[in-house]
């Protein structure tokens, strides 16, 4: 008697129990079900668009155990506060302003890093009722962000503005359209004309949602077309469970993925990085550039609004996993090492020419991270904040604007 007959139905059964096992672990593991981000958007003629008022959605990911729901408020913050424009005297109001790894979809709305900062810093002002707004918006760069603050948030007066700052923030203002995002999620972008000064360009929408977009250096306007992969790879990835669970070891923690049907923007900010002593702006990739300008715009406009500017770097994972504060090399392929830092480089170098605040978050960190940070962080490809990571970053930010002299004593 054959027992290979038996052998294939064993591991038959035993693949489609770990399938269907798999299915009921994670339902959103599979890259088709990928949440639809610009479902909870709406157009914006200058920001390209913008998270939409009173919506309310259940937010998913891959990396995620479980669903979140959310409601924007009436200004399409991811906030359960609806603020008026008549600030009481006894309030400090605070802007906090940032992408994907500020507005926190990924945690309910009392566990994002502005709720967690109003905690905060409610602690150290108790004579005051302290606000935080989360004017982050996902998937924002710099100059949506200005746009935002100038066009809705400056009408609030927030005291301080606190500018979260991303590494992909100088990028995102560059990019008509990302690669790997809906066609919906397309936008004007902010250059530099001939003289230097700031100017607004008008790019046609992407077509395809693999299509990239984007301002070179030179001052053209880029399109690199994407496809649609048709492989058995991604009909797998699509449809099963088991082998996407599979690919996903294979890949490992904290590899890039390599998508075979997009184009990366991350790979010209890479070139783009300048070794050496920072001493003139012309020493700024051209996307820094283009950040110089808008940051002294909006600090600008933040004074005439009786506020201040504050400038922070987002803890990003990849640089503070496994000590790499400490090391001689980077510990991921999209890290950096402690002084090279780009967000920490860059803008600290136009804190110091611009006139606005810079807490060096890294530094802090360097100092205080005494435990591993895996919990801070969804996942180590995912580097947005889960509840930990939110309280943490909450008590950085709170002692560094304490010990720079930015808070009330009063």
């Amino acid at each position: 008697m054959s027992w290979a007959p038996w052998l294939a139905a064993l591991f038959a059964g035993g693949g489609v129990a770990a399938e269907l096992a798999l299915r009921r672990a994670n339902p959103w593991r599979l890259w088709c079900h990928a949440f639809d981000e610009a479902s909870a958007m709406e157009p914006h003629p200058t920001r390209g668009w913008m998270q939409r008022p009173g919506h309310r959605f259940r937010f998913h990911h891959r990396y995620l155990r479980r669903p979140v729901d959310i409601r924007f408020n009436r200004l399409g913050l991811h906030d359960a506060t609806e603020y008026t424009t008549d600030k009481g005297a006894d309030v400090y109001r605070v802007a906090l302003m940032g992408c994907t790894t500020a507005v926190g979809w990924e945690v309910p709305v009392d566990q994002t890093l502005a709720a967690r900062l109003r905690d905060t810093l409610q602690g150290r002002l108790p004579g005051r009722r302290v606000e935080v707004m989360n004017a982050a918006v996902r998937l924002y760069g710099t100059g949506q962000l200005f746009d935002f603050y100038d066009q809705e948030i400056a009408a609030y007066r927030p005291d301080l503005v606190l500018y979260y700052l991303n590494l992909n923030h100088p990028r995102r203002t560059i990019t008509a359209h990302e690669s790997g995002k809906s066609p919906v999620l397309s936008q004007p972008v902010w250059g530099l004309d001939g003289n230097g000064a700031l100017t607004r360009l008008a790019v046609e929408p992407a077509t395809h949602t693999n299509d990239m977009v984007f301002l070179d250096e030179d001052g053209t306007i880029r399109r690199k077309p994407g496809r649609t992969e048709r492989s058995v790879h991604r009909w797998l990835l699509d449809r099963s469970h088991l082998y996407t669970c599979l690919d996903d070891f294979r890949q490992g923690p904290v590899r890039l993925r390599h998508w075979r049907d997009r184009v990366e923007i991350k790979d010209l900010e890479v070139r783009s990085l300048r070794d050496g002593v920072l001493g003139h702006m012309a020493d700024l990739p051209y996307q820094w550039r283009i950040v110089a300008r808008l940051l002294d715009r909006w600090n600008a406009a933040v004074q005439a609004g009786g506020g201040r500017l504050v400038v922070a770097p987002h803890l990003t994972y990849y640089n503070v996993r496994g000590g790499a504060l400490f090391k001689p090399v980077p510990q991921h392929p999209w890290g950096f090492t402690f002084d090279t830092i780009p967000e920490r480089r860059y803008a600290g170098f136009l804190a110091r020419h611009l006139g606005f605040a810079f807490l060096d978050t890294y530094a802090h960190a360097r100092e205080s991270l005494r435990d591993d940070v895996e919990h801070y962080y969804v996942h180590p490809r995912y580097t947005y904040m889960t509840a930990a990571g939110a309280d943490f970053i909450a008590g950085v930010l709170g002692d560094q604007l304490a010990a720079a002299g930015i808070l009330p004593t009063d």
